[in-house]
């Protein structure tokens, strides 16, 4: 809890001081994974279709081995001169003095959260911290009865402003896609080209812009029947009418969360800050002077 006191009405003293502004951990229920960025592949443009892997895709590997083509997404530092087509993707975005080097992203210790039109966080910006400590201003306007008679209230003044305070674990702003177009997810099976992407497949980028068959996971509305193979798999998880339209996922500011275990495909969880009310207070008391 802050540290706070309360001044008594009609007179010059305070309480004594409760609370010891101790620090609380903010990060969520996490697993820690590698994620990797694709450094040599096809050149994801925004003309033409892209084949897999393509330059700039960010993945999640569960295990310690590197793919060929592939590197930590650990925020090192690259010679331009030797990754021409990679820098030509993702610039000096997440760093580098854009003259001999740039800069991977980093997602150590970090989640990844989609940018878009309409997102508070830009590409490649960071955000969030891995503990908060609160402020008497993040406290809700509150106040103690006095048990004493001598100051002439039964109450103190209150304090608080209940301002809110930022919930975000580190974070690091990418560009989330979903595919267009691709192999379909058959539950029958069937081969799987490993050069092509699946339909409905989301996938980071770190990239500024979107290559041709992808698009961005912005919850934009699309036509059902100019999207039929997309709309048996999306249906109305993420929205639209189910008649003319269907929605995309909408990932703009938002982190990636599995679904099952309480979390409902599609539902949308979660807040950017928290308000305290009063109720949410510890119990506590203040010292009078005496």
């Amino acid at each position: 809890m802050p540290a706070h006191i309360h001044s008594i009405p009609s007179s010059t003293q305070s309480t004594g001081v409760t609370g010891a502004s101790q620090s609380f951990n903010n990060l969520q229920l996490s697993l820690p994974v590698n994620y990797i960025i694709c450094t040599s592949g096809y050149f994801p443009s925004p003309d033409s279709t892209v084949q897999y892997p393509f330059l700039g895709q960010i993945v999640a590997l569960i295990g310690n081995s590197i793919p060929n083509g592939w590197t930590l997404a650990n925020g090192n530092l690259l010679s331009i001169a030797q990754n021409t087509a990679l820098f030509a993707v993702i610039g000096t975005t997440y760093g580098g003095d854009g003259r001999s080097n740039f800069a991977l992203p980093d997602l150590r210790g970090r989640v990844g959260v989609g940018v878009a039109t309409g997102s508070s966080l830009q590409l490649g910006g960071k955000s969030g911290t891995e503990s908060i400590t609160l402020l008497s201003t993040n406290l809700p306007s509150h106040q103690h009865s006095l048990l004493s008679n001598t100051y002439g209230n039964n109450q103190t003044s209150s304090t608080g402003d209940g301002q809110p305070f930022e919930n975000a674990q580190p974070s690091l702003g990418i560009n989330y896609m979903i595919s267009l177009s691709g192999v379909y997810p058959s539950r029958d099976g069937g081969t799987i080209d490993s050069q092509t992407p699946v339909l409905g497949e989301i996938v980071g980028f770190a990239g500024n812009y979107v290559p041709q068959g992808w698009s961005r996971a912005d919850g934009s509305l699309l036509s059902i029947s100019s999207n039929i193979a997309l709309f048996s798999l999306l249906q109305t998880y993420y929205g639209g009418d189910g008649k003319s339209s269907f929605a995309l996922p909408d990932l703009r500011d938002r982190v990636i969360v599995g679904s099952g275990e309480g979390f409902t495909l599609g539902a949308v969880v979660g807040s950017s800050e928290i308000t305290l009310a009063t109720d949410q207070l510890l119990a506590h008391a203040h010292s009078l002077p005496n």
